[in-house]
């Protein structure tokens, strides 16, 4: 979900990868070894990746790069500034990463 009142979403990706498997927003992924989680936005922003429910990164800019071997529920928020105050931009739907 996007809010592209402050920008347009239009380009957001968030994937991640186990061996020559992809999962994007709503779906699951099996893992096979290492998860790499890539995240790209369309204009900088405050990006944040949650792994049930909380943070455990951010980054400020464009690209988030995670690599990981833990399961859970991971989805991104994104934030900007907006007529002088930090908005919430871009929410994702979960991957499940198994």
């Amino acid at each position: 979900m996007g809010y592209d009142l402050p920008q347009s979403t239009r380009g957001f990706r968030f994937e991640a990868r186990s061996g020559s498997s992809l999962a994007v927003s709503g779906e699951e992924l099996r893992r096979l070894g290492a998860t790499v989680i890539d995240i790209q936005t369309p204009a900088p922003g405050e990006i944040h990746l949650l792994r049930n429910g909380k943070r455990i990164l951010h980054s400020s800019g464009t690209t988030l790069n995670h690599t990981t071997e833990v399961p859970g529920i991971y989805r991104v928020e994104v934030y900007k500034r907006f007529r002088g105050r930090k908005v919430g931009w871009i929410f994702s739907s979960p991957i499940y990463i198994d």
